[in-house]
């Protein structure tokens, strides 16, 4: 009865902080990100979920209080009662924290340094559910076929970072990096070339189910094309390992599948070529310097989405 009693306990602590911040001025979303965790599923833990466990009656047996609990979980959808119990003393911690503080003092920021401590808060969870070797699909910008390369996900026990590597001896080039997660469902990876200066960076968002594992990821890398133009892909990983062997990952094939209906990739093509899945800038000469110039870029990128369909 004890652990039962204990998150009923903590759900009314939650809303108890929650609404203390509410008060001072704070809006869903500030302590959502103070939280790292989505504002959707805060506002469905704040209005929904924690009201209706903070009503049970802690007198009732265990058995009585965990089905509750589970009941309260089951009015939303796509909410982990096992994930936010085995985070909600972190929960609370950060609530406090942030209650000792004024707003204004949370406004200033320091990108460097809040990125670098949020990494570090990340390894573990990154490392327990993420680590591996993986390809990575995307469509290539010169000849648009697809493009595997090769990804590995690698925690670093010194730094207590999560270091991301594209590519290996057999591509192009090469990238490093280091990766965080955005609440639980988005993984944020940084990446610049190798070695070589100046670097093209990467920054990738890739979407992660809320609920299960899976042995993939989707989502968009913003990067430049050969000629040195921003370009936004759709891109797919898919997990070959769960361990990152420097060694394994040097042994990896790179792939170009110049037929995109190829029966190993039917599924990943059609996601990567599906409409709006790309964006780019063109070279395109500007007479006169104005935004009108736009609608002649405009025209180029029609005529080109129109050539490759």
């Amino acid at each position: 009865m004890r652990i039962a009693n204990s998150f009923v306990q903590k759900a009314k602590d939650f809303l108890e902080l929650s609404n203390a911040l509410r008060k001072k001025g704070y809006k869903k979303k500030e302590i959502a990100g103070s939280l790292e965790m989505p504002p959707p599923v805060f506002s469905s833990l704040f209005k929904t979920v924690f009201p209706e466990i903070s009503k049970i009656n802690q007198l009732k047996s265990t058995t009585e209080i965990g089905e509750e609990i589970d009941n309260a979980f089951s009015l939303v959808n796509n909410l982990s009662r096992s994930r936010i119990s085995g985070n909600i003393d972190v929960y609370i911690k950060k609530l406090k924290k942030l209650s000792k503080t004024t707003r204004s003092e949370t406004v200033q920021f320091d990108f460097y340094k809040n990125f670098k401590k949020h990494a570090e808060s990340n390894y573990e969870y990154i490392k327990k559910y993420h680590e591996g070797l993986y390809y990575f699909y995307y469509v290539s910008t010169d000849s648009y076929g697809i493009k595997r390369d090769v990804f590995m996900i690698k925690p670093n026990l010194v730094s207590k970072s999560v270091e991301c590597f594209k590519g290996n001896n057999e591509s192009r080039v090469r990238y490093y990096g280091v990766s965080t997660m955005i609440g639980t469902h988005i993984l944020n990876v940084h990446m610049a070339e190798k070695n070589i200066e100046p670097s093209e960076y990467i920054m990738m968002n890739l979407s992660l189910p809320s609920v299960r594992e899976v042995d993939f990821f989707r989502g968009v890398f913003s990067s430049l094309t050969y000629t040195r133009q921003p370009i936004a892909r759709r891109v797919v990983l898919t997990k070959i390992s769960d361990k990152s062997d420097d060694y394994e990952f040097e042994k990896m094939d790179v792939k170009f599948y110049k037929d995109t209906e190829h029966d190993e990739i039917k599924e990943i093509s059609k996601f990567l070529l599906s409409p709006n899945s790309k964006t780019e800038c063109f070279m395109v000469h500007s007479p006169s310097f104005t935004l009108q110039d736009l609608e002649k870029e405009s025209e180029i990128i029609t005529n080109v989405d129109k050539i490759i369909e």
